[in-house]
């Protein structure tokens, strides 16, 4: 699919404010009872080349990966603004699910979803775009006030600074591995998403499909800067 994205920051909060009220995470469709293939997308982008990379892979209702990735890479000159990420890697994300995406039922991104300043990360960004059910996972909260899960708790709730509504979760590990941050991007509730993440992550470590892409994508990234250098190098 195609999309337009926009330029400059100035642009891309407009944008943002646009669709931001089209995120459904109240009352959605999803039946976590159906749900049985996930697409887990990963990005990195290459400072050197402009490149933004994402790669994707389908995986089950359990987190097994079940083979099928697919990947793109996108010249994007957009510079890293905390809370535009979807601006920045966004392009290659919509290249590289677009052959996969109708043989999932739920997007598991590698960012946030409406744990966001603006309440519309990069989960709920691509979420919206191809109406897809989506949940972000990051090792990092960018928004909301927690405690970390102590003792034999899973999770706690991750709060709206101003509001106090919950936005989604800091879920603990029983490893003592370190904690990580979910929320629901798009057309999943706040209940469906944590129960997708307990089925996939178990124990509560960061989900494997999504540690995965992401090592895939930043060894994308080295191998871009590599060719360049190359490429270079033959020409000089």
């Amino acid at each position: 699919m195609d999309f337009y994205w926009a330029k400059n920051e100035d642009e891309a909060r407009m944008e943002q404010n646009a669709l931001v009220d089209l995120v459904k995470t109240k009352k959605t469709d999803f039946d976590f009872a159906r749900f049985s293939v996930g697409l887990a997308i990963g990005t990195a982008y290459d400072e050197n080349t402009k490149t933004a990379i994402a790669s994707c892979v389908l995986f089950d209702k359990h987190g097994k990966m079940m083979g099928e990735i697919a990947s793109a890479e996108v010249e994007v000159d957009f510079p890293y603004v905390p809370g535009l990420l979807a601006f920045r890697v966004g392009p290659a994300i919509c290249v590289a699910v677009d052959s996969l995406c109708d043989k999932a039922d739920l997007f598991l991104f590698d960012g946030q979803g409406i744990a966001h300043p603006g309440g519309f990360g990069l989960a709920s960004h691509i979420g919206v775009l191809f109406d897809k059910p989506s949940v972000g996972v990051t090792k990092k909260s960018l928004f909301g006030n927690y405690f970390v899960p102590s003792g034999s708790a899973y999770c706690t709730h991750l709060r709206h600074p101003r509001t106090k509504e919950t936005i989604g979760y800091c879920v603990s590990s029983e490893r003592e591995r370190e904690s990580f941050f979910m929320s629901p991007g798009h057309q999943v509730s706040l209940p469906e998403s944590i129960a997708i993440i307990k089925a996939i992550a178990g124990d509560g470590e960061m989900p494997y499909p999504i540690r995965s892409v992401h090592k895939h994508a930043n060894r994308l990234a080295d191998e871009c800067w590599k060719k360049r250098i190359t490429t270079e190098d033959r020409r000089s």
